[in-house]
């Protein structure tokens, strides 16, 4: 694990219940979070708690509501039936729950459940972690006096059958809900499937049931598996060995046209041209956090920033990003301030391939100095241009 965290805390974003484990990379002893608010006083500990929110809605504006309550309390001021008769025009006092439904790709619209008119799904998601943060600052400043959020790796599991697009709104989600500074500059931010979280929970306890290489072996999912095989999962991201590439990746570049090469049609005014750069060809086997690197040079002398444009496309063979399939993932801009080298400058970017998430590295050879940003696998979006 990264040596600038200090721990590791799994979330288990439920669409019922939500909960939360953590542990220490010096102490790798997993704690399942058992206490919440509303549940002190029953005396009753529980692995998580409802996933429901109760909202102020004296604002005609459902963007502006704010949270009154969360978890168990939001449902136990859940109103009768009389008055939930009589807020029927509006239905604005009942609680808000089942909202990550609204996240499945596999159900259409008339098929979700009830949102407040005017209620955003997303907004109910971020209100929803955001009420979940301080607990978790909380628990862990009991644990660790002193520890900053920027010092924990943070894993949050998902379905299995999430695509990567509904990956980036949860994404998105969690840094509005403020786990992370920065929307994909992050390093503290993974994901997780939720049957590969409960299997690597499960291949830790092969041995003691005499399970050996080759058997097989069914996993029932609990609960508990989940949140702490994702803590594992954060201590030691090789309990994932590798992973084939089912994409090429790559970045756009804009070398010099060369005639008898490249397609006379696609020069641009100043004798270059587009083209895409493969780093990682589909069907590779990586490692976590195994770099796919090229390195890169500024086009023109007193350039002093490169924009790096990633692009996947299962095609292979693919020269261009604009080419049938190609999809752009993200872009990461580096700074490159000290021109007097001109043009010979190196820039090296990399690409590391995580369970639901690419990182990208561009690092200037000269200062040293690394710029990082994550995005999902691929995006729902069409090809526009980007200068770099």
């Amino acid at each position: 694990m990264n040596k600038n965290f200090r721990a590791v805390v799994a979330i288990d974003f439920g669409t019922t219940y939500s909960g939360f484990a953590y542990a220490n990379q010096n102490n790798p002893d997993i704690t399942v979070n058992d206490s919440w608010p509303g549940r002190l006083r029953t005396r009753l500990t529980m692995p998580k708690t409802n996933t429901v929110l109760q909202y102020d809605t004296a604002s005609p504006d459902p963007k502006k509501w704010t949270v009154n309550c969360w978890g168990f309390p939001a449902l136990a001021q859940e109103p009768t039936k009389k008055s939930r008769r009589q807020s029927s025009e509006t239905n604005n006092t009942l609680p808000v729950e089942l909202f990550k439904l609204h996240l499945a790709d596999n159900l259409r619209n008339f098929e979700k459940p009830y949102l407040p008119n005017g209620l955003d799904y997303e907004k109910a998601i971020s209100d929803y972690l955001s009420q979940m943060k301080p607990l978790i600052k909380e628990v862990l400043d009991k644990r660790w006096p002193g520890i900053k959020f920027t010092q924990v790796r943070f894993v949050f599991t998902v379905p299995a059958e999430w695509r990567p697009h509904t990956i980036g709104i949860l994404q998105e989600c969690i840094h509005k809900a403020g786990f992370t500074e920065k929307k994909q500059s992050n390093n503290n931010l993974e994901f997780i499937t939720e049957p590969e979280a409960a299997a690597i929970y499960a291949m830790g306890k092969l041995e003691e049931h005499k399970v050996k290489a080759g058997s097989s072996f069914m996993v029932v999912d609990c609960g508990g598996a989940v949140l702490r095989g994702a803590v594992m999962y954060g201590l030691d991201k090789a309990a994932v060995a590798t992973r084939v590439l089912t994409m090429n990746y790559g970045v756009r570049v804009y070398p010099l046209w060369r005639s008898g090469v490249d397609p006379k049609k696609r020069k641009t005014s100043d004798g270059r041209i587009y083209k895409f750069s493969c780093l990682a060809t589909r069907g590779r086997e990586v490692a976590p956090d195994e770099p796919c690197s090229g390195t890169y040079y500024p086009i023109y002398p007193d350039q002093n920033a490169i924009l790096f444009s990633v692009f996947a496309t299962p095609r292979k063979n693919s020269r261009f990003c604009d080419e049938e399939g190609m999809r752009k993932i993200g872009e990461l801009e580096i700074e490159i301030p000290d021109i007097e080298g001109g043009t010979d400058r190196p820039v090296e970017f990399s690409l590391m391939f995580g369970e639901l998430l690419i990182t990208a590295n561009a690092r200037n050879k000269n200062s040293r100095k690394i710029y990082t940003a994550k995005f999902a696998y691929a995006k729902n979006s069409s090809y526009f241009e980007a200068t770099e």
